[in-house]
């Protein structure tokens, strides 16, 4: 759901504004969609405790939190945990939404009903 959200909205707004710097972000998340999962983890694992640290990036939940169960120090300790796998898969699945909504922006700005409002006067599109 986050990537889909989140490719839509920034396809969107690359397609609506042709030539800018969000523009440019396409061919590096469709790399990075062309990546599978395990390596960018890997890649992440390598990077993430080197710009942020104290970042857990192994295990699935604090050992120091012996007891399993539903109470706040585990399910927080298992949240801090699931961050980077979630992480992985958004940046891997991003790039094909973004892709896939400019290229439909693009071809919408460019049908002839757009083009017929531009020209009674409804403002310019992108």
């Amino acid at each position: 759901m986050i990537s889909f959200l989140l490719g839509t909205t920034l396809g969107v707004l690359a397609g609506w504004k042709r030539g800018t710097r969000l523009d440019s972000l396409v061919p590096a998340t469709t790399l990075l969609t062309a990546m599978p999962y395990f390596w960018l983890a890997l890649l992440l694992v390598y990077l993430v405790p080197q710009l942020i640290s104290g970042f857990p990036v192994r295990d699935g939940y604090d050992h120091a939190e012996r007891h399993g169960g539903l109470h706040g120090p585990f399910i927080v300790s298992a949240i801090e945990h699931s961050i980077l796998p979630a992480v992985t898969i958004v940046i891997s699945s991003l790039g094909g939404w973004l892709l896939g909504m400019r290229n439909m922006m693009v071809a919408t700005l460019s049908d002839d009903y757009v083009i017929a409002a531009e020209a009674k006067g409804c403002g310019r599109a992108g």
